[in-house]
């Protein structure tokens, strides 16, 4: 008789876990170390802030093919500790960052709430094997629009959207892709929300983002590798965050004159 013994790993979530020291602003970035991992927020304007997360407590070098523009002029930004928490605050955005579990809140200046890592059960950064994610509230009116090139849907509020590059699985290729609701030729980790605020995922690696189709109430996005780092730009319009956005990845050059013509292809024998 042989027998055959398979090994699970099983993989354990792990946070950020409680503010433990190190609150310090330098320049536009300001410095927490918590229980499991150290978070860094960097403030590029004020309307825009970049948040990374490493569960290794050493950041990333920055690279040039996601984002174009790291060096920012200074930002006026007011850095408070209280009992509970951080409050953070520029002339467009305040932070409200709790100490226990270590979690970031998001307003406008006039109060009205963004994104919130305040959920039930547990909300905010995680580490899962070698894939990060992030879980944050959805709020009950939030609809999201961006990700790239889709075939499947231009509001994902309810949806789950896999960026990396493919058909998906499906029927045989007979016309068109293998399966045009997961076809993805453009992925982009990038969407805003009506809510006033987009997000940036600064991550190359294949990522899933669950916009409530598993969790009413709540979004998440999860990378398989690399470090958790994200941008978060508020607008609040559409155009206002679109522009921001290109500033940190570069502005699409403008087609020329001919390109904007008729357009003849084949494609399915049409």
């Amino acid at each position: 008789m042989h027998l055959l013994f398979i090994q699970l790993a099983v993989c354990a979530q792990t946070g950020v876990g409680d503010y433990r020291s190190g609150f310090e602003k330098k320049g536009n970035a300001v410095f927490f170390s918590n229980e499991h991992a150290d978070v860094r927020i960097e403030f590029c304007t004020e309307s825009m802030l970049r948040i990374r997360t490493s569960w290794t407590r050493h950041f990333e070098e920055n690279e040039p093919w996601m984002v174009v523009k790291y060096e920012w002029p200074e930002v006026p930004v007011s850095a408070k500790e209280t009992a509970d928490a951080f409050l953070l605050e520029t002339g467009r955005l305040k932070l409200t960052i709790q100490k226990s579990p270590f979690s970031i809140n998001i307003f406008s200046s006039d109060d009205q709430l963004l994104a919130s890592e305040t959920l039930p059960g547990a909300g905010g950064a995680y580490k899962e094997g070698d894939a990060v994610f992030c879980r944050k509230q959805m709020g009950a009116d939030e609809h999201f629009f961006g990700f790239g090139e889709r075939m499947d849907f231009t509001d994902q509020r309810g949806k789950q959207v896999s960026l990396n590059v493919g058909r998906g699985t499906g029927r045989p290729h007979i016309i068109g892709a293998y399966n045009v609701l997961k076809a993805n030729y453009c992925p982009v980790p990038f969407f805003m929300s009506t809510r006033g605020y987009g997000v940036f995922l600064h991550n190359s690696f294949a990522s899933e983002w669950d916009m409530g189709a598993s969790q009413p109430g709540a979004y998440s996005f999860r990378a398989e590798n690399g470090e958790l780092d994200y941008y978060f730009i508020y607008g609040p319009g559409f155009p206002a965050i679109l522009n921001r956005y290109t500033d940190l990845t570069g502005k699409a050059p403008l087609m020329p004159l001919f390109a904007l013509g008729l357009h003849v292809g084949t494609y399915s024998g049409g």
